[in-house]
């Protein structure tokens, strides 16, 4: 019997609110085989039935305590590093697992990677966790004088979401603000108030990404002179690597790292 719903198509918003949403219309409207895509991406076709999912708060909230009460938190933060990964296949993979987890709820989600849907979703998992960790290396703070520690980014995944924490208890007593300048928002944390908290930031002066050195405080740029000299001091030039240097630190990061700058990249 075929599914009528698999010419089905539920277009979200982008946001995981949007997607909590789309995933409870679906169940809603029981349209199991259906497609879930992001609107701002989606090629219109006559052959497909598009509904219009808005975000609504309250249908997340249902769908994520549903989640919360089946999965494990790991199941759950593979979900979300799946989703942040911004693939356009994932989200009709993400719902298919849904599904799947709530007919056998002690079947791991990701245990079976025979399945295509599994097996998608477990490798944009492990690019993003990868893309994480280095981004949790890689940020470089630029010190502005109005004590506002500043950094541009522009991964590959939207991984400030999951960036932010660290970030967080790292530097805990100070002012800064982390900006994905191709996702256009950042999150800001003011470490001097009673009960600081991480919010997020979409309007920011352009130039503090385009010209961030204006902005700079009278020691910024002696304190990156430094790093520079420190940084060209400490290598070897008898144990260069520059094969495995680029395997462990790509080329795509060293525009913002304070001690590449200057360097050519090819």
């Amino acid at each position: 019997m075929i599914d009528s719903s698999m010419d089905t198509v539920l277009c979200f918003d982008g946001s995981f609110e949007g997607f909590l949403s789309a995933v409870f219309e679906g169940y809603a409207l029981k349209l199991l085989g259906a497609d879930i895509v992001n609107q701002h991406r989606y090629v219109p076709s006559f052959l497909q039935t598009v509904i219009d999912c808005p975000t609504d708060p309250a249908k997340a909230v249902r769908v994520m305590t549903k989640l919360q009460a089946l999965c494990s938190k790991k199941e759950l933060n593979e979900i979300l590093s799946a989703f942040l990964s911004e693939n356009e296949q994932v989200y009709s993979s993400l719902y298919r697992l849904i599904q799947q987890k709530i007919k056998r709820p002690k079947q791991a989600m990701l245990s079976n990677l025979g399945d295509p849907d599994a097996l998608l979703v477990s490798n944009l998992v492990q690019k993003v966790r990868r893309e994480r960790h280095r981004m949790c290396a890689f940020v470089r703070f630029e010190h502005g004088d109005d004590n506002l520690y500043f950094a541009k980014i522009i991964p590959d995944f939207d991984v400030l979401p999951l960036i932010a924490q660290f970030f967080r208890r790292r530097f805990a007593k100070q002012n800064w603000l982390i900006f994905d300048a191709h996702r256009h928002y950042g999150i800001y944390f003011n470490g001097a108030e009673a009960k600081p908290s991480l919010e997020m930031i979409v309007d920011i002066d352009q130039k503090m990404i385009h010209a961030p050195k204006v902005f700079h405080s009278d020691i910024e740029s002696k304190y990156q002179k430094l790093w520079q000299v420190y940084f060209k001091h400490v290598s070897i030039e008898e144990r260069k690597n520059i094969r495995h240097h680029v395997q462990q630190l790509p080329k795509r990061y060293w525009r913002f790292l304070t001690e590449k700058q200057g360097i050519e990249i090819p």
